[in-house]
């Protein structure tokens, strides 16, 4: 559900749009059986909501959704002796990409900083007078 995009929940949703596949947020629970995904969602206001989606789909889910599982002694053994398989970076890159940037808009370069210099008293009688001037923190 939430991740770098500042706990907006944007995500999945674009990523859904731009696969061109069907898309279901905040998901508490979910079933799936014969190419379904029967996708328990909660709403607003703790009202839970139930939707349909056929696969190919992408799905966000809601923390607590599952209980993790944890390694075993025994298995965590048996994976230091298992063999890693390594892909070359060539074999990925074969398929085309999805989506492309057309066009890349850096912010705008704003004025540069008012340098302050001088005994403290001065520095507070400038600091007072630009913050009055130039902002509303001080009036």
């Amino acid at each position: 559900m939430q991740s770098q995009d500042r706990g907006s929940a944007q995500v999945g949703v674009l990523v859904a749009e731009l696969l061109g596949f069907a898309c279901a947020t905040t998901l508490v629970g979910f079933a799936f059986a014969d190419g379904v995904v029967t996708a328990r969602r909660e709403l607003e206001g703790g009202v839970k909501g139930v939707a349909k989606l056929r696969l190919p789909a992408v799905v966000t889910c809601q923390l607590g959704l599952n209980i993790p599982r944890y390694p075993t002694l025994p298995n965590i053994m048996k994976a230091k002796k298992k063999e890693i398989l390594a892909v070359p970076v060539a074999e990925l890159l074969q398929e085309e990409a999805v989506a492309a940037t057309a066009r890349f808009y850096p912010p705008e370069k704003k004025g540069g900083g008012v340098v302050l210099e001088g005994e403290v008293g001065n520095l507070v009688e400038q600091l007072c007078g630009i913050l009055k001037e130039k902002t509303t923190v001080l009036r």
